[in-house]
């Protein structure tokens, strides 16, 4: 038998799974919590807004299909 990792035969449930994903890397669930763009670029510094295009002149994503 080789060497294995014991913590591998336990199981964790998905709510678990997400909280453990959560601290380990905290920006992906910074996204899911923004309602707006103004939101999703309050954590930058003001000189990087300000380069931003102003948000009525940003054109949205549309589907094209």
């Amino acid at each position: 038998m080789g060497m294995e990792d014991p913590s591998a035969s336990q199981t964790h449930s998905l709510l678990e799974q997400l909280a453990r994903l959560d601290a380990a890397e905290p920006a992906r669930v910074r996204w899911a919590h923004c309602a707006t763009g103004d939101e999703h670029i309050a954590h930058l510094p003001a000189d990087i807004r300000d380069m931003l295009i102003p948000a009525g002149n940003r054109h949205p994503i549309y589907d094209a299909l």
